[in-house]
């Protein structure tokens, strides 16, 4: 059965008023509607221009998104301004030889692979990929987070000064770190070793790397200055 000229026209009339309706609360999308004065409005990102006519309001959207656009956040920034503009502020809290690794994963891996890019136009599956060819390069999976953590910092501020809408990092997984189980000798195994090296010239070196635990780096960088005894009371 055919709708009657009264029914199709309330029909009309709903689906008129509802496209306004919903063209109203479409808010950052966008939109063209007219007003029961008459006047027609553009509305962008919660911005508004109004027209007598539609042609009109169009075209001051069309004004509302170029301006948008050309407002966007950190469109000429390209990584590698804003890393050094980023450390440099950084640098203020935190302890030099932080500043000093920080600075080396600027330079050698996050200039090289990203510095060109536009700042805004970094995607996550771009550094990603990085990450993946750092390690395929034969790097560590530590080196590899700690580009991770400087990434990750900077773009968190990138955030907060507004040169970016969110840290796309967020999305990026570092490689899992898989430490090494340290073996300890035995207390039976100590007493052994100390017991084989009685008398022997190195006899004192070998009771302070086993006593202190220290680095191989300390106890062999001894430069004799100081008794080797005076060097194990004073650790």
């Amino acid at each position: 059965m055919l709708d009657s000229p009264f029914s199709l026209m309330l029909t009309i009339t709903y689906s008129t008023e509802r496209i306004q309706t919903m063209a109203r609360r479409m808010k950052g999308a966008g939109s063209v509607y007219e007003r029961k004065d008459g006047y027609w409005v553009a509305q962008y990102k919660g911005q508004y221009r109004y027209a007598k006519t539609e042609r009109e309001a169009k075209k001051k959207l069309l004004e509302l998104i170029k301006a948008g656009e050309t407002r966007k956040p950190g469109n000429k920034t390209t990584v590698a301004a804003f890393m050094d503009r980023w450390i440099t502020f950084a640098e203020q809290n935190l302890k030099p030889a932080t500043v000093k690794r920080y600075r080396e994963a600027i330079e050698i891996h996050i200039k090289p692979n990203l510095g060109s890019n536009k700042l805004h136009k970094l995607d996550a599956m771009t550094v990603q990929d990085m990450y993946a060819s750092m390690q395929h390069g034969g790097l560590s999976p530590a080196t590899v987070n700690l580009v991770h953590s400087v990434m990750s910092s900077a773009c968190k501020r990138a955030v907060k000064w507004g040169v970016l809408h969110h840290n796309i990092i967020e999305s990026v997984e570092a490689p899992r770190i898989v430490r090494e189980e340290v073996e300890v000798f035995t207390p039976q195994e100590v007493r052994t070793l100390l017991s084989a090296a009685f008398g022997d010239r190195l006899e004192a070196l070998y009771t302070l790397a086993l006593s202190t635990g220290m680095r191989g780096g300390r106890y062999l960088g001894w430069n004799g200055d100081l008794s080797i005894w005076t060097l194990v009371r004073w650790m």
